[in-house]
């Protein structure tokens, strides 16, 4: 751990917006996009749950992915209104599952883009594939959301834990 006792710093983010990819049809995108956040993780023994927890705890968690951006004094994630979210709300997940959520996902509305394919393989399947943990947000139910959680038809999120590099990402992908 550092000195101030962190577990987790924060850093960088990609974005992957499906509209900057030549699809088929021009709304065959869906308005879908996954972020990628990215964390360096300090102390590879903490456990799972020590690791999950110190994400949600994180400023960068603070995101309602509906186009304000991170608020450090921010109440929403996702869907949710953040004081629902807990280490609990998270349940392991298998590689297939995973990949299989986020394929079908990224694939309803048809084929995918040839270079959209290839980051999905490359940044999100392989990352998970890697990961010596997965986390999944579960479905909390709509009286956690807050006054806007509808926002999105779609939203799915993973913590990944990579204790071979010390990383460690929250991967969300949803749509507008």
């Amino acid at each position: 751990m550092t000195a101030s006792g962190q577990l987790v710093a924060y850093r960088a983010t990609d974005f992957f917006n499906f509209r900057d990819y030549p699809f088929a049809e021009s709304l065959d995108h869906g308005f879908r996009w996954i972020n990628l956040k990215h964390f360096d993780l300090f102390n590879p023994n903490a456990s799972d749950a020590d690791l999950v927890h110190a994400v949600i705890q994180h400023d960068q968690f603070r995101d309602d992915y509906a186009g304000g951006g991170v608020d450090p004094a921010g109440t929403r994630h996702g869907h949710y209104w953040l004081q629902h979210i807990t280490t609990q709300a998270y349940e392991p997940v298998g590689i297939p599952t995973m990949i299989a959520t986020i394929a079908s996902w990224a694939h309803q509305y048809g084929d995918v883009p040839q270079p959209l394919q290839n980051i999905l393989e490359t940044e999100i399947f392989d990352r998970i594939r890697q990961a010596t943990a997965r986390y999944q947000l579960k479905d909390l139910g709509e009286d956690c959301y807050h006054d806007y959680g509808r926002v999105h038809q779609d939203f799915h999120e993973v913590i990944t834990i990579n204790r071979t590099n010390n990383t460690l990402a929250l991967i969300v992908a949803a749509d507008d």
